[in-house]
């Protein structure tokens, strides 16, 4: 939800191990999160053209203006993480969820179709929405589902976008 932590850009394999030893090593100061604000801020901090690799759920809303105006001036890559249970949940009764980001607690009966099929719906909907948008602005989008590997889709993504550079 605010800049914590910027490392301006630089070439040279010294500079990657430092962005991962950051990465690891940085303490968020909070735990909320609005990617708007991190996407102007890489707007007014990058003058030349630049490669922009955005590692996002896509879950937050806000973001849909700056997103176009950042994919317009960058090559912007979106890597869209997700997870099962964001898209379906099982039918197990009442759950307790808390809002990991807001801390918002609520209870679903996953033990109604009506609930879960409330649930899939909206997520669908999400789903399609993100979709949309990334294709309006031409941005190039990689998903990558928690838990399973990610190398593979990174190297056919990288691949595929040689091949299309070369002709």
């Amino acid at each position: 939800d605010r800049i914590e932590l910027f490392v301006p850009p630089k070439k040279a394999r010294r500079h990657v191990l430092r962005l991962i030893r950051d990465l690891f090593a940085h303490e968020p100061q909070s735990r909320g999160t609005d990617l708007s604000v991190a996407l102007d801020h890489v707007l007014h901090v990058l003058r030349r053209r630049s490669i922009v690799i955005i590692l996002s759920d896509f879950l937050d809303e806000g973001y849909e203006r700056p997103l176009p105006v950042l994919s317009g001036r960058h090559d912007t890559i979106a890597i869209e993480l997700h997870h099962p249970r964001e898209e379906e949940l099982p039918s197990i009764g009442l759950v307790h969820l808390t809002d990991a980001e807001t801390g918002e607690d609520v209870t679903l009966d996953t033990g109604s179709s009506h609930a879960l099929h409330v649930f899939a719906g909206r997520a669908e909907q999400q789903r399609i929405e993100t979709e949309r948008l990334f294709r309006s602005v031409r941005l190039d989008r990689i998903r990558i589902q928690t838990g399973d590997d990610y190398v593979q889709p990174l190297v056919q993504f990288f691949h595929r976008r040689s091949r299309m550079a070369q002709g």
